[in-house]
């Protein structure tokens, strides 16, 4: 039963890191446009001097830091409940959440740059 309650914790966690990413990232996005006085204009001429490789490092420091965090929170409901190797566990939130990113932007990027630059 455990392993039932293993498994479904670690999506649970998976699933609320990738939730608390895009707060994050709504969060920064607020926190530029008070900070900058960011306008259309700006927000327009800041997305179009952005690099793919721009666009990929945001998106995976706004993905990196939640999923960490939790992987943390993982490992400390891991040891309360007394799991087998909570340090494991909870490692392979923020790893396989991040692979798992990885494997779809590859899947993807073909559509999403021209997604990306059709908004640029």
């Amino acid at each position: 039963m455990w392993i039932i309650g293993g498994v479904l914790s670690f999506y649970l966690l998976q699933k609320l890191a990738a939730l608390l990413a895009i707060g994050l990232f709504l969060l920064a996005v607020w926190m530029k446009s008070k900070i900058s006085h960011m306008d259309g204009e700006k927000w327009d001429q800041y997305f179009r001097t952005l690099s793919n490789r721009g666009y990929t490092a945001v998106f995976f420091v706004f993905y990196t830091i939640p999923h960490l965090a939790l992987g943390w929170v993982g490992y400390l409901l891991y040891s309360h409940f007394c799991f087998p190797a909570p340090a494991v566990l909870a490692l392979l939130i923020p790893l396989l959440g991040i692979l798992k990113a990885v494997r779809m932007l590859d899947e993807n990027k073909e559509k999403l740059w021209a997604k990306i630059r059709k908004l640029g």
